[in-house]
């Protein structure tokens, strides 16, 4: 009797179109729940995954990367949050003031679309520009900075935001 319910179960959960969630791990204090992808490419420092209708990235920042032949080391905290936040641009030297409102430009930032959260002892900021710019989201955490660009609509921005938590 056992077995058949075993037997069951494992015939519902591989034959059914069940959405299994999965767990990206981010740090050693936040993860990104995930449901099952159609894809899960990894390429030199960014994970891609695929659905049937939008796809997201996932990289961690290296601050020399950020802009050719720009190494923003000790300052790649301020400059990402400077994007979104004008008070903290103005505390930047003006080079890379004028780098980051060309680069808030990009992103769509407007007073109205830029939404903040608190995920354990991180910080969460988030874009979403309706007009043409592709939904981004920064996860600040002690040791690291985390970049997700979102392609798809303010739904699946909300729904990746919604799946990165404290582990």
């Amino acid at each position: 009797m056992m077995l058949k319910k075993i037997v069951l179960i494992f015939m519902i959960a591989f034959c059914s179109n069940v959405v299994l969630a999965q767990t990206l791990i981010l740090s050693d204090k936040t993860q990104l729940k995930y449901d099952d992808p159609l894809l899960i490419s990894h390429a030199v420092d960014t994970f891609i995954f695929k659905y049937k209708d939008w796809s997201f990235a996932h990289e961690v920042v290296n601050s020399k990367n950020i802009y050719l032949k720009v190494d923003l080391s000790g300052v790649e905290r301020l400059y990402l949050s400077s994007i979104f936040d004008e008070k903290e641009r103005e505390k930047l030297p003006r080079w890379l003031m004028a780098l980051s409102e060309e680069q808030a430009d990009s992103f769509g930032v407007k007073n109205n679309n830029v939404k903040r959260k608190k995920i354990g002892e991180a910080d969460l900021i988030a874009v979403f520009g309706a007009d043409q710019a592709i939904p981004h989201i920064y996860l600040f955490e002690n040791l690291k900075i985390h970049h997700f660009v979102v392609h798809g609509n303010e739904k699946m921005l909300s729904d990746v935001i919604n799946k990165i938590g404290v582990r």
